[in-house]
């Protein structure tokens, strides 16, 4: 039924599911940055509930152990991740699904990622 496609709402996608990614990397073609390129990538995590802060210390030692640069986020007591990546489907979605589900089993929500646009014609600031 037509009036009962209008109504729905479409459902915003995961955060780090493969279509949450394409989302990012159409923009990213919006300005003509394949995606391909090593560049410096952030990703955002928070608690779910004060409760979960008390894992915070062991979560921010288990991805610096990882390789990740960590700091805090500007609000609601997350952290922010910080590495050198493509973004490419490939690895990058496997990375962005792993720390989606690895964040939600301790009670925290992973909530994306951003990045620095290189053009063709850029060098990545690494």
């Amino acid at each position: 039924m037509v009036l009962g496609n209008l109504f729905r709402r479409k459902r915003k996608p995961v955060m780090g599911s493969p279509r949450a990614n394409d989302a990012v990397r159409e923009r990213l073609r919006a300005y003509g940055d394949d995606g391909e390129r090593i560049r410096h990538i952030l990703h955002y995590a928070y608690p779910d509930a004060d409760r979960e802060l008390h894992m915070r210390p062991a979560i921010i030692e288990t991805l610096i152990a990882r390789g990740f640069g960590v700091s805090d986020a500007a609000v609601a007591s997350g952290i922010v991740l910080e590495h050198f990546e493509t973004v490419a489907p490939d690895t990058f979605d496997i990375v962005t699904a792993e720390l989606s589900a690895w964040f939600a089993e301790r009670g925290w929500e992973y909530d994306g990622w951003e990045c620095e646009v290189l053009k063709k014609d850029e060098k990545s600031g690494d």
